[in-house]
């Protein structure tokens, strides 16, 4: 009875000896210290900034493009040769980069390095989020952390390939996904086919890169009397609410990152 009893005791204790191996481990990895973003700002001047609702066009030298969203800033070296090869971004861009065998272009977003010597790509990148996105439409680029790490990632990314960055839990992901809604949002064109009005408003948030709220009692936004058939090109963000709010019959407000549309 008694060599039972200890063997049990000692069974029980292995138990709790892994068991607080288990817990040790798990806290390790949930309590991991979050990476700190490299800050865009130092030792650089503001390039642009697209203060207004509609996206602006920004041309760089070697026909490369910038299409800046709203509420967006980018930045350049000062006092450097060719410094629109090295540009820096707080907010929504896309940046069309054609072939450029002699000097790669590189885009800091304070969480990665972007580069490229010829992609079309959107990055999604403000400096307050703790989260950024980079989506290719074509070519290919180099995603690398800007960060010291200890998971220093590097991705390749070509045309449908997708990387996301978390600096709050250091990771760092790639996916893929359907380009379709790029390439529409780059030629500048907005078509709503009879859509719903919850779907549109949700591409009206990716687009210009806000936060819609609605407000209004009993609404049934998901009945087809809500759908929403139009159509508009290079848009800005006021004369899209214009439309609809004629059409649907809403009121609406825009504030810095966000829309507040009242039925």
């Amino acid at each position: 009875m008694y060599k039972k009893s200890l063997y049990r005791n000692n069974e029980l204790l292995l138990m709790i000896g892994i068991l607080s191996l288990l817990i040790f481990n798990i806290s390790c990895h949930s309590h991991k210290k979050p990476a700190n973003s490299f800050d865009i700002t130092q030792n650089n001047t503001l390039f642009d900034k697209n203060d207004s609702t509609a996206r602006e066009i920004i041309p760089l030298s070697g026909n490369n493009v910038v299409i800046l969203n709203p509420r967006s800033k980018l930045y350049k070296p000062a006092n450097v040769e060719k410094a629109d090869h090295n540009l820096s971004l707080d907010g929504d861009a896309f940046f069309e980069i054609s072939s450029t065998h002699d000097t790669p272009v590189i885009i800091h977003t304070g969480m990665l390095n972007l580069i490229t010597s010829g992609s079309f790509f959107r990055v999604y990148a403000h400096q307050q989020n703790p989260g950024q996105t980079v989506k290719v439409l074509r070519g290919r680029l180099v995603a690398e952390k800007a960060y010291s790490s200890d998971f220093p990632d590097t991705e390749r990314l070509d045309a449908g390939d997708m990387v996301m960055i978390n600096k709050d839990i250091d990771l760092m992901e790639k996916e893929t996904f359907d380009t379709t809604s790029l390439a529409a949002w780059w030629h500048g064109n907005m078509v709503f086919n009879h859509a719903p009005f919850n779907d549109v408003m949700r591409q009206l948030e990716d687009w210009f890169d806000v936060e819609i709220e609605i407000k209004g009692n009993n609404l049934h936004l998901d009945d087809s009397s809500y759908h929403i058939t139009a159509s508009y090109h290079d848009p800005g963000l006021k004369a899209v609410l214009d439309s609809l709010s004629i059409q649907k019959k809403f009121r609406y407000k825009i504030g810095k990152d966000r829309v507040e549309i009242s039925f």
